[in-house]
């Protein structure tokens, strides 16, 4: 009874375009397997958190710990005296996707990870050493307060 079911099974087919190897997957005019995957690369994609970018210049430019030089008493142990930031402190700015696939290896991918806020705690503090590098300045240490900055910019050199 199963092979008579089976003869009246009518199959058509379409011959489609196929890859079998990762690297020509991705080659440019390679067969498109799924339209949510552009260029059959699969991965999440992340372009910035705003929040994270706004706690990284805070990080920057105005934590630190400030102890008394005589007892060693923290004076910043509290939110009276702790540097949280308003909203006239920060520069605005928004987060945006800026897709740039690599031709270091041949999938055209880059790491990409959840680093939290250090990596852009770093680019601010390297964009300041930049920007005051005429100045004589190539060392900012964190946080990189106005007052800092300023005396920074004032170095003869």
């Amino acid at each position: 009874m199963a092979r008579d079911a089976t003869e009246l099974i009518e199959v058509e087919d379409q011959p489609l375009p196929s890859v079998v190897s990762p690297l020509e997957a991705v080659k440019d005019g390679a067969p498109q397997l799924w339209d949510e995957a552009p260029r059959n690369l699969c991965f999440s994609l992340g372009f910035g958190d705003a929040q994270a970018t706004r706690r990284a210049m805070e990080q920057a430019l105005l934590e630190g710990i400030v102890f008394d030089a005589d007892s060693g008493q923290v004076l910043t142990g509290s939110f009276a005296d702790y540097a949280i930031t308003r909203a006239d402190a920060l520069p605005s700015f928004r987060v945006a996707l800026a897709e740039d696939p690599t031709s270091g290896n041949p999938l055209r991918v880059k790491g990409g990870g959840e680093a939290g806020i250090m990596p852009a705690t770093a680019a601010v503090v390297n964009a300041l050493c930049d920007a005051l590098s005429a100045a004589c300045a190539n060392d900012v240490q964190m946080p990189a307060t106005p007052m800092i900055i300023w005396k920074l910019a004032k170095c003869p050199g």
